[in-house]
């Protein structure tokens, strides 16, 4: 499944993806115009829990769009469906995945000068999960 609310081309490179690669994806494309969903989030935790609302699966595992997944060699994708997969399925997980920062990438550059990101890791799923912001525990 894919979630996304950009206001570009985005759903149409998607499906043309999809389709190309023979892949069964479920595109949520939200249609709301946003500035930047990394600097506003209460709509990346709406996003993320639409998310989590329609998945069907044990395993949620959330990227931003620019993370490049390997299909061969020492990094493969399939590597961490393996891993996954092999966990004890009695016991709920967060697994921080690794990656690379590019220099430059100033999208992912806070306000404070460092690199923000929220969504590179993988978690199983539960009816009662939800994402929050610490505005509302503050509440």
């Amino acid at each position: 499944m894919v979630v996304d609310a950009s206001t570009d081309d985005t759903p149409a490179r998607i499906k043309k993806v999809a389709e190309e690669e023979g892949l069964n994806l479920n595109l949520i494309h939200m249609g709301i115009p946003l500035d930047s969903l990394m600097r506003d989030t209460e709509t990346h935790v709406y996003h993320s829990n639409v998310g989590l609302r329609c998945t069907r699966y044990r395993w949620v595992v959330i990227w931003d769009a620019d993370v490049i997944a390997y299909t061969s060699g020492p990094n493969d994708i399939m590597q961490l469906k393996r891993f996954l997969l092999n966990l004890d399925p009695k016991i709920f997980y967060r697994v921080n995945l690794g990656f690379l920062y590019l220099d430059g990438d100033l999208f992912h550059i806070g306000p404070w000068g460092f690199r923000i990101r929220r969504e590179v890791f993988a978690f199983t799923w539960a009816p009662v999960l939800s994402f929050i912001t610490l505005e509302s525990l503050r509440r």
